[in-house]
């Protein structure tokens, strides 16, 4: 029903009112369908803080607060609420004085916000000899604008398997190849890394010969799914080949668990490398083709994988939610996610330094690159390249601005010395607070 009543026309609804949407769960299906003139706010019941449709409405700036116990037994349609998605905190029917003090908060970061902007094109001088770029999540082409806005220097990482959730079923080579096409023209000489589709777990796709397992998020998803329907890899790989031509593309395979997935994945390209050569249609000949690191597994094989990757991008919500057993969309075990856990520390470490080792590019496109707690950490760690949704750029931005050689040293020597993550979380949080 959510879907239906998000179906607004831009063009024949300009009247909608702005409204805070407040449901029991949205499905990335849901959310996709997000009416970005009439929605100002997003409140549900049930959901983690990185499940898709929380990724989805933070990437259309709009404030969210997921996992609000009892929540639909306490709202009315046509409250008044006051949202504060910076502290997690809902207000329902508040009072005139609690209206004033928010007007006046809002006001206050919107300035703040404002000082950011003005500053997005300063250089970083505090990090000599460090090469770091800010890059966007993307899920559609709309959103190129406000990555744009934000001084984006490329495309992290694009979601593609949201347009066909959108569309409802698999999109030809055609329609595939205007889609990479429009974006890479948008970004001209900076990167733009595709991810091949993510099929599976909350992301279900009927259309496409899927069907609903007992545990989705450890079924058959990702790369697993396109390894086993290799007509609808190859199609997508044509329209990424193709469209190449028109900028710097790159492809990435999600949810690598082995060596063997990405030499299958690579054969299926060169296949369709071969295709393309033999039936004379225009292609980008060497497209980079990287990993993504979001299972235990491939962070601990990470020196295996490398000889075959010319790219590695952290996921790290995955990351979490598989090395801890977190189910990163369930509320009542949101206390337990937490990428401050040693364990997680250790597998990022491992691969940040076998990727500095062999000069392999890496980046974090997970949604602690785009959280300024986690940036000096990252820093600490040789990330150079975060990749985010590009409304959080500016308060990033801001925090590297203001890092020196001297914190990050400082961090590295006491990183792995917390015995809990809630101390060294209180410990990074102090170093940015001045910036954030």
């Amino acid at each position: 029903m959510v879907y239906h009543l998000l179906q607004y026309d831009a063009h024949e609804h300009q009247d909608v009112d702005a409204c805070i949407i407040v449901a029991r769960e949205l499905t990335p299906a849901d959310s996709i369908h997000f009416h970005r003139r009439a929605l100002i706010g997003l409140v549900t019941e049930y959901g983690g803080p990185t499940s898709h449709a929380a990724i989805l409405a933070r990437s259309l700036e709009v404030p969210a607060i997921v996992g609000v116990n009892q929540l639909m037994k306490q709202v009315q349609n046509g409250d008044t609420v006051i949202l504060d998605a910076l502290r997690g905190k809902l207000i329902l029917r508040p009072n005139d004085k609690e209206l004033a003090e928010y007007r006046a908060k809002q006001t206050a970061y919107q300035e703040h916000k404002k000082e950011l902007i003005a500053h997005l094109d300063e250089a970083i001088h505090t990090l000599p000899n460090r090469q770091i770029r800010l890059l966007a999540n993307i899920n559609e082409i709309s959103e190129v604008p406000m990555a744009q806005k934000y001084m984006a220097r490329g495309v992290g990482l694009y979601r593609t398997e949201l347009q066909f959730i959108a569309k409802e079923r698999l999109l030809t080579e055609a329609e595939q190849y205007t889609l990479y096409r429009q974006i890479l023209e948008a970004f001209p000489e900076q990167p733009v890394t595709i991810r091949v589709l993510d099929l599976g777990g909350d992301k279900f796709l009927p259309f496409a010969g899927t069907h609903h397992e007992a545990n989705p998020f450890l079924g058959l998803r990702s790369i697993r799914a396109l390894l086993t329907q290799p007509d609808i890899f190859k199609t997508q790989i044509r329209a990424i080949l193709r469209a190449a031509v028109h900028g710097r593309a790159r492809i990435m395979l999600p949810m690598i668990s082995s060596r063997e997935e990405v030499l299958k994945a690579r054969k299926l390209i060169q296949t369709v490398c071969d295709d393309l050569e033999r039936e004379k249609i225009k292609y980008k000949k060497d497209v980079p083709v990287g990993i993504m690191v979001e299972i235990p597994s491939a962070a601990l094989l990470i020196d295996q994988l490398l000889p075959y990757s010319d790219f590695v991008s952290i996921g790290t919500n995955d990351l979490v939610q598989y090395t801890l057993a977190v189910d990163r969309g369930n509320e009542r075990v949101a206390s337990f996610y937490n990428p401050l856990n040693p364990a997680v520390l250790q597998l990022i470490h491992k691969v940040a330094r076998a990727c500095k080792r062999k000069e392999t590019p890496l980046s974090v496109c997970g949604e602690i690159a785009g959280n300024p707690l986690y940036t000096q950490l990252l820093l600490a760690l040789d990330v150079d390249v975060f990749s985010m949704q590009p409304a959080h750029i500016p308060v990033v931005k801001n925090v590297i601005r203001h890092t020196t050689q001297t914190d990050l040293r400082e961090i590295r020597q006491r990183l792995f010395r917390f015995k809990r993550p809630e101390n060294l979380k209180k410990y990074l949080a102090a170093k940015v607070k001045p910036f954030v």
